[in-house]
């Protein structure tokens, strides 16, 4: 398949596919007079980069997966390390809202009489 019949496939831009192929997230595909032909296993790998994106995945990090020799393993030791990530921003902004929600409810004259905002 030629790259716009995947772009059109997958919802992937061709742009982003060139992108990917340069920074080593997908395989070069084979050249056919100059230009890239796909075979069928690029929607799994594409499905594979869009599932890590929504996990929170950085394009650095999906390739450092998936150029893992054991790539369930480095997906379970770095989703660990996601999740941690993700639990510390969820109890950050919590304390945020606590603060705002506080904050709606202050009395103060100002910053400095403020309990909530110090």
């Amino acid at each position: 398949m030629r790259i716009g019949e995947v772009a059109r496939q997958s919802g992937v831009s061709a742009s982003t596919l060139r992108y990917y192929e340069g920074i080593g997230l997908i395989p070069a595909p084979v050249r056919v007079s100059g230009q890239r032909r796909y075979n069928a296993d690029i929607f799994r790998v594409l499905r594979t980069i869009q599932a890590a994106q929504r996990a929170g995945f950085t394009l650095s990090e999906i390739r450092e997966m998936m150029h893992h020799d054991d790539w369930r393993e480095q997906w379970q030791h770095m989703a660990r390390e996601k999740l941690t990530e993700v639990e510390q921003t969820i109890a950050h902004y919590r304390q945020m809202q606590a603060m705002l929600e506080a904050s709606l409810q202050c009395a103060c004259s100002g910053v400095d009489d403020c309990v909530v905002m110090v």
